[in-house]
């Protein structure tokens, strides 16, 4: 029985292990998450700064007016659809992100149940190695007893 407590007892020690190494690969995905949403945002003030470049040009030449206006429409709907698809994937990003702080939760509450539970089996283990102790000190009492018998069975 003890065996099997030292056994459950490193499963737990390796599950425990395995879960906090699932907590750290969630915090990297965290930051990874972070990065490339500061990333999305540094695209789209650079997309809002191309935009206002391309205002200017158009206010500068009155020849390309015309040009300058149709190519100002393609660049925003292009602009448009890279916006749209940049919104989209950061809520993807932030939704991911959000998923991820509620597996990392869910990763710490595991973690402290584990916790408890190996302190649960270390308090067994503990009431185990004194109930052998005091059955190996009933067992000397008892030899003892029966030599003191046999002892006296010889005398008679």
């Amino acid at each position: 029985m003890l065996a099997r407590s030292e056994t459950h007892k490193k499963e737990l020690m390796k599950e425990l292990e395995h879960s906090e190494a699932e907590k750290e690969d969630l915090k990297k995905q965290i930051e990874k998450s972070e990065t490339e949403k500061e990333e999305l945002k540094k695209d789209l003030e650079w997309s809002e700064a191309l935009k206002d470049d391309l205002k200017k040009e158009l206010g500068k030449s009155e020849a390309h007016k015309k040009e300058l206006k149709n190519k100002v429409s393609e660049l925003q709907g292009e602009a448009e659809k890279y916006f749209m698809k940049k919104i989209e994937f950061m809520r993807s990003v932030l939704q991911q992100s959000r998923d991820l702080v509620r597996k990392l939760d869910m990763k710490e509450s595991e973690t402290i149940e584990l916790k408890k539970q190996l302190e649960k089996i270390e308090a067994q283990k503990e009431e185990l190695e004194a109930e052998k102790e005091d059955l190996e000190a009933d067992k000397e009492d008892l030899e003892a007893d029966n030599e003191h018998l046999e002892g006296e069975i010889k005398l008679k």
